[in-house]
């Protein structure tokens, strides 16, 4: 039979049973989707920082006080310092999950297409990855607009440029130039071709190879990456759906969609800065997990798929003159 390709793994079609091979590779292909898809891959924090406590979806998060430099003699040597940590207990607020249950009469006439790898695939990059995105983007634009590091602009050809510009010197000021290197610039798709056609620089065209060509795309400004970023990632906060029916859905249409949209009151961001180590995305757990018919109560000619991620994110109280949020004007 032919083959199909998910990411970049080859399984054999035709066997839609065959969970030892299924399992091997959910956690691989949940770890490359997640990798290649995530706008916000760059937030993964250094583990050194973090330690998961006992608890359950909690973090303990150091804080070091350190002295200064002192004087330096040559009888005594260096003076003595001191050096005292305090750890505070972070609790992650998003505990997520979703089940399917996928008919084995399904799987078979479709050809494989419905099997559990197929569904997890489609399932991070439609769900998972998004929802990560957005804790992430939503949190970050809340607290600059929280401690005031934030502008309202309209977005126009001739000051998008400028009003950016002034953003980014603003943030390497709050920190003092430190973690200026490697900082990121989220700038909602929506004002794409705003940027690409501002007046404020000139274009020049390029000859390669005898062929004229006018490139308008702006991939960084002054040394920080530009993401482009969906609109609907763009605001400073979301509701949560919690997915959940009080009743048994008689139909697939009737089963709560979940998922996430902005709250009613949330600011559209423009543009959102952040600067390198500010934000943390934190993963407490992230599980996937496939059951064959009969091993799941209730559950006769079907196959049970079930995934959950405890995540959240971390902004560092020190650094957060490390984020800007350019908002756009309320509808």
């Amino acid at each position: 039979m032919a083959a199909m390709t998910l990411t970049n793994q080859t399984l054999p079609q035709g066997q839609p049973n065959g969970f030892e091979e299924i399992k091997k590779y959910l956690t691989q292909i949940t770890d490359e989707i997640a990798t290649a898809d995530v706008l916000t891959s760059y937030m993964t924090p250094n583990p050194a920082l973090f330690q998961a406590s006992k608890e359950a979806g909690v973090f303990s998060v150091p804080t070091l006080s350190l002295s200064g430099l002192g004087n330096y003699s040559k009888f005594k040597g260096s003076p003595l310092g001191a050096v005292s940590s305090e750890f505070t207990d972070y609790r992650l607020r998003f505990d997520r999950a979703r089940s399917f249950v996928l008919d084995g009469v399904d799987m078979m006439q479709q050809n494989g297409l419905i099997r559990g790898t197929a569904v997890l695939s489609e399932f991070m990059r439609l769900s998972v990855v998004p929802e990560i995105d957005v804790t992430r983007l939503s949190t970050c634009a809340d607290t600059a607009i929280e401690a005031q590091n934030t502008k309202e602009i309209t977005p126009s050809k001739a000051s998008f440029l400028s009003d950016i510009t002034e953003a980014i010197t603003k943030v390497k000021i709050n920190l003092k130039h430190k973690g200026a290197t490697g900082m990121k610039i989220h700038i909602n798709d929506k004002y794409m071709s705003v940027l690409e056609n501002s007046s404020e620089y000139t274009r020049t065209k390029g000859i390669d190879t005898g062929y004229r060509k006018l490139d308008t795309g702006v991939d960084m400004i002054n040394d920080a990456e530009i993401i482009w970023t969906p609109s609907d990632y763009m605001y400073s906060a979301y509701d949560y759906a919690s997915g959940i029916s009080d009743q048994e859905p008689a139909t697939a249409a009737d089963v709560p969609t979940g998922g996430f949209s902005p709250k009613d009151d949330a600011s559209e961001v423009a543009v959102l800065i952040v600067a390198q180590g500010v934000a943390n995305g934190l993963v407490a757990s992230e599980a996937s997990q496939i059951f064959a018919p009969g091993t799941v109560p209730g559950i006769i000619n079907s196959t049970w798929l079930d995934y959950r991620i405890y995540h959240d994110c971390l902004i560092m109280k020190n650094k957060v003159g490390g984020l800007y949020a350019l908002t756009a004007p309320s509808a």
